[in-house]
């Protein structure tokens, strides 16, 4: 027997060792999130779909191959996606075992812990032989276990789990012209929009070096009765104030949220709560009314324009 087929031999036999030696690996990650939100969306098969991305890009391009079965009594869901089955167990609201049934020697305990800092540490353990998690890890299949960090990607990126965009970032513009008005509130648009053309006026009078981005702020003063404020940012600090219009400076060194919004206007509380929710959950504070900014150039006519827009929170 020569040297060649005693390496191979050798090879083979720890191949086949390595296929019965367990293997755990173990992740560990932290969410700045409720441990009720955490379990809201481990629990509740019909949201698997929003944060584990397999399931997801599978039900986005094909609902019909999406099926989902449950069994309430011993606390188990499946799902069959594109034909695959993936078992369930639920061993309490936030532990459950996840068996995909085409790799039976696989399985993953996922736990989310409830921190002292009001976060939530989520906890995985994917068990598999040594052979098979080097065959995963060589395949890139491995990703297909990545349970914890789908949910924790989805937890951190706002347009998943908000459904819009959200950055936080520094004061870019800082110096505005301003002007507002109190109207009752059905002549807010028009009001707006000729708040808008004496800023503009003003610019061009003076000679004043402008964005054409208009900003808008409308702050309700009682059931029928509205302020409505249009702003203006220029590039130069020659301002000449006259009555009808004021000088506004942000912060250089300020912090800004800013939130995009594209849709009727009249449903654009939904980017003022998500931003509302943003604040509360990350611990930051509101400095002043927020503002918006409509990226086409374009204010609205009334409640129902299309609008492309950004919502400005001033924080810290």
């Amino acid at each position: 027997m020569n040297n060649y087929i005693k390496a191979s031999i050798g090879v083979l036999i720890i191949v086949l060792i390595s296929a019965f030696i367990p293997y755990t690996k173990s992740y560990e990650t932290n969410i700045n999130i409720s441990i009720l939100d955490v379990a809201n969306q481990i629990n509740n098969p019909n949201n698997w779909k929003n944060w584990y991305l397999p399931f997801k890009k599978a039900f986005k391009n094909d609902s019909s191959k999406y099926q989902i079965s449950e069994n309430f009594k011993e606390n188990k869901f499946a799902f069959t996606v594109n034909g695959e089955l993936t078992h369930v167990n639920l061993f309490g609201p936030t532990l459950l075992v996840i068996n995909l049934e085409n790799d039976a020697n696989t399985s993953v305990v996922l736990k989310a812990i409830f921190t002292k800092n009001d976060k939530v540490k989520v906890v995985q353990l994917l068990k598999t032989s040594f052979l098979n998690y080097c065959w995963l890890s060589l395949t890139n299949k491995k990703s297909t276990y990545n349970f914890a960090q789908n949910l924790k990607n989805y937890y951190d990126t706002p347009s998943l789990y908000y459904g819009f965009k959200i950055v936080k970032t520094g004061v870019a513009d800082t110096d505005f012209v301003t002007t507002n008005k109190t109207v009752i509130k059905e002549k807010t648009f028009t009001v707006a929009d000729s708040l808008q053309k004496t800023l503009f006026a003003y610019a061009k009078r003076n000679n004043l070096k402008c964005r054409n981005f208009p900003f808008l702020v409308i702050t309700n003063v009682s059931s029928d009765s509205v302020i409505v404020t249009s702003m203006l940012v220029i590039i130069d600090k020659k301002v000449k104030l006259n009555s009808e219009v004021a000088y506004l400076q942000m912060p250089k060194n300020g912090n800004m949220l800013i939130g995009y919004y594209k849709g009727e206007y009249r449903k654009r509380g939904q980017i003022y709560s998500s931003m509302d929710k943003y604040v509360t959950r990350y611990g930051l504070t509101k400095v002043v009314s927020a503002f918006e900014k409509f990226l086409d150039n374009k204010l609205p006519k009334n409640d129902s324009s299309y609008v492309d827009m950004a919502l400005y929170y001033p924080i810290y």
